[in-house]
């Protein structure tokens, strides 16, 4: 039994081994992260504050543009079906007196 824990022992650390060596060489070929930074000067920073407002304000109104037209649109088609359906209702009622007095 000896021998056979000897080899499954050294078959682990073999393992391991094997397996930390390629996660180093990963880590190694990896390049790092580099950033980037662009210094303005303060009238162009300025600037381009006020132009990503505007932008945003603007977005943020034809947002609310949408939103109200669909708001206005979905109520124009509930009235209007309500409209239709109080009308089909009044004339099939209207009609079915009718048929009833001719029938009596």
């Amino acid at each position: 039994m000896k021998p056979l824990a000897k080899t499954l022992s050294m078959a682990m650390i073999l393992l391991t081994a094997t397996l930390s060596t390629g996660v180093q060489a990963e880590i190694k070929t990896n390049t790092m992260e580099t950033m980037t930074v662009t210094y303005r000067d303060p009238v162009n920073y300025a600037l381009y504050l006020y132009t990503q407002e505007t932008l945003a304000l603007q977005r943020w109104e034809v947002e609310q543009g949408i939103l109200d037209d669909a708001r206005k649109i979905s109520t124009q088609l509930a009235a209007n079906y309500l409209n239709q359906d109080d009308k089909q209702v009044s004339v099939a009622t209207s009609s079915h007196l009718t048929t009833q007095r001719k029938s009596e």
